[in-house]
């Protein structure tokens, strides 16, 4: 079959092209006007433990553990798969969504490479996908990550689902794990980078 590779512009200059230049200016095409309600994750700021988190690969080659890491905020999850397994990490204590609502996911995150690792919402009693997977970057300093989604259905047991294996990224750490209903208006990125 065919094998593709998806790189950040971090992980392209390290393994293609060490001349490759990224643009310091990150463009949305929304913007969060309100938030719309405290975070609906339990424990997603990891200060003592991971208590509700917990990850599957195959041959249960994956760990989770807690660390007290200088990269993060105090504690993190640390998810480690040591071989290529394709795996993920969810939450246990879920939460609930409604469709047609936006909501905005924002999180810590740094890892052992450069490369790409995935995330989706499922309802944890049907296995539903509530939200198409998205990709996110994973570098080995730390990234302030977002992700605005808007389920496809209602659920009263929303999980979300961070996977390991896109792209090999043996192991990763995540903090401040945040789920808020937001309010946003749309704005054209190409307006935000124009010169009078």
């Amino acid at each position: 079959g065919l094998i593709q590779n998806e790189y950040t512009v971090r992980g392209w200059r390290s393994l293609k092209d060490a001349g490759a230049k990224e643009t310091p200016v990150k463009l949305q095409n929304y913007a969060i006007t309100s938030y719309l309600s405290n975070n609906l994750v339990t424990n997603g700021s990891f200060d003592t433990n991971i208590s509700g988190w917990e990850c599957w690969a195959m041959n249960n080659s994956c760990a989770t553990s807690w660390e007290n890491s200088s990269l993060l905020d105090g504690g993190a999850v640390k998810i480690n798969s040591p071989f290529q397994y394709f795996g993920f990490m969810v939450n246990n204590q879920t939460f609930s969504l409604q469709q047609g609502k936006k909501y905005l996911l924002s999180y810590s995150v740094v890892g052992d490479a450069n490369r790409i690792h995935g995330i989706t919402v499922h309802d944890r009693i049907s296995n539903a996908q509530l939200t198409t997977r998205a990709k996110k970057e994973v570098a080995t300093s730390r990234l302030d990550q977002k992700l605005l989604f808007t389920p496809n259905a209602n659920s009263n047991a929303g999980m979300l689902t961070f996977y390991i294996g896109d792209e090999f990224v043996p192991s990763y750490s995540l903090d401040n794990i945040n789920v808020q209903e937001v309010a946003t208006l749309a704005v054209d990125p190409l307006t935000q980078n124009l010169f009078y």
